[in-house]
């Protein structure tokens, strides 16, 4: 005697479950690219706000001190964070490669330094509250009672 015949259970597509991937896979990227980016300073730092200018000039080494005259402790994050590539992109519409490359040069002639490297945004945050120097980004608004924002890069949607 045979077995009565049951349906397999219901499953979806495949092209329905690919596209549910996808979509889901799209949000997330969007919104990870869609993250501001906010530099901050020391609150102690009378510097409450500078322009787009004025922060790409210390990042590219064009500026040593603040509009204020005051010297400046610029710090950079790690190469292989997001938040590195996003704020050269937002700030000055240059890939990293490229602005490796400016700085690879600036070192090779002797004529500058890079910024300082700090490997997350903790360390930017905490390298900042102990310094009245310091300048820093981060990719999210910080909490810490030592810091203010002085920039906010926006993604445009």
């Amino acid at each position: 005697m045979r077995a009565p015949h049951r349906p397999p259970p219901h499953r979806p597509p495949p092209h329905r479950l690919l596209r549910a991937c996808l979509a889901l896979c799209c949000a997330l990227a969007w919104g990870v690219a869609q993250a501001d980016i906010f530099v901050i300073v020391n609150n102690a730092n009378p510097v409450r706000q500078l322009s787009n200018q004025e922060v790409a000039d210390l990042y590219l080494g064009r500026a040593r001190n603040y509009p204020n005259g005051a010297p400046v402790q610029i710090l950079d994050q790690a190469n292989s964070r997001s938040e590195r590539e996003q704020f050269f992109r937002l700030l000055l519409n240059m890939p990293l490669a490229q602005v490796n490359a400016y700085w690879a040069r600036l070192t090779f002639t002797g004529r500058q330094s890079p910024p300082e490297v700090r490997n997350d945004d903790q360390a930017v945050v905490a390298s900042v509250s102990r310094s009245v120097q310091a300048i820093g980004y981060v990719g999210s608004r910080p909490q810490h009672p030592d810091v203010h924002v002085i920039l906010q890069l926006h993604d445009s949607p």
